[in-house]
C-alpha cells in the first residue's frame, strides 16, 4: 500500500460480520478466486519444506492439536501489535526490520498452517466452511501488504495491515470454535514487547539510552528534555 491512503484502523471489522468479511478482504478475495478455484479442482494442498518442518501435519496429528498452534501463534501477532499501538515500534529502518523477522519466523508459517488446517475443519455450514478455507489466503494478501509497509517505514500503515493480520486469525478461530472444534485463547492481556530482547545491542535501551519519541536516534535519558 502507497503512504497516504490509508483512513484510521477499524477493529474488530471481521468480529462484527463473520459471514461476509470486510470490503478489503471482497478485493483480495478477487485476487485469489484463481488460486482458490485451483485448490478446489486438485484437493491437494502440497507443503512447502519450511511448512512441513515447522508445522508437521499429517495423519498423527490432530485438528485440535493444530488449532492450539494457531492460537498460541495469535500471540505473536499481539506482540508487534500492541508495540505499534503502544509506539515502543515507531516505523523507521530498525523497528521494520523487527517487523519482518517476526513475519518470517511466525506469520508465514501460521498462514501455511491456516491453509492446510482449514479443509479438515469440516463446517456443517457450507458457507461458514468456504469462509474458513478463503481467510489463510486473505491472510496471505494481508501479509504481502504488511511487507510492502515494512518497505515504507511507516508505522501507521503497519499498524492497520497487523489488525487485519490478527482479525483474519481471529475469524478463523472463532469460526473452528463455532462449528465444535476446541480453541484455546492465550492472549490475555497484551504482551509487552521488549526492544532489549528483539534489538539486543541495537536497542538504545540495551545501553541505558533512550529514543527520541518518534526516532529512531539514542540519547542518553538526561540529553532527552534538550534534544526535543
Amino acid at each position: 500500500m502507497k503512504a497516504g491512503t490509508h483512513s484510521s484502523p477499524t477493529p474488530h471489522r471481521h468480529r462484527r460480520t463473520i459471514s461476509h468479511g470486510t470490503r478489503k478482504d471482497a478485493l483480495l478475495q478477487t485476487s485469489f478466486g484463481a488460486l482458490a478455484l485451483g485448490f478446489a479442482a486438485s484437493g491437494v494442498v502440497m507443503p512447502s519444506p519450511r511448512r512441513a518442518q515447522a508445522f508437521p501435519f499429517g495423519g498423527g496429528e490432530d485438528v485440535t492439536g493444530a488449532l492450539d498452534e494457531v492460537a498460541r501463534a495469535r500471540q505473536k501477532v499481539e506482540e508487534v501489535l500492541s508495540g505499534l499501538k503502544s509506539k515502543q515500534l515507531k516505523g523507521g529502518k530498525e523497528d521494520s526490520a523487527t517487523i519482518v523477522r517476526y513475519m518470517d519466523a511466525h506469520y508465514k508459517p501460521l498462514q501455511e498452517k491456516m491453509l492446510v488446517l482449514a479443509p479438515k475443519l469440516k463446517l456443517a455450514d457450507e458457507e461458514k466452511q468456504k469462509r474458513a478455507e478463503l481467510l489463510p489466503l486473505l491472510l496471505k494478501g494481508h501479509l504481502a501488504e504488511l511487507a510492502a509497509a515494512t518497505r515504507t517505514g511507516v508505522a501507521s500503515e503497519q499498524l492497520q495491515e497487523m489488525e487485519e493480520v490478527a482479525e483474519s486469525v481471529d475469524e478463523f478461530l472463532a469460526l473452528a470454535k463455532e462449528g465444535g472444534k476446541e480453541v484455546k485463547s492465550y492472549l490475555g492481556p497484551a504482551p509487552e514487547f521488549d526492544v532489549t530482547r528483539e534489538y539486543g545491542p541495537f536497542a538504545c535501551e540495551f545501553w541505558g539510552k533512550v529514543r527520541l519519541p518518534e526516532s529512531n536516534v539514542c540519547v542518553w535519558p538526561d540529553e532527552l528534555g534538550a534534544k526535543k
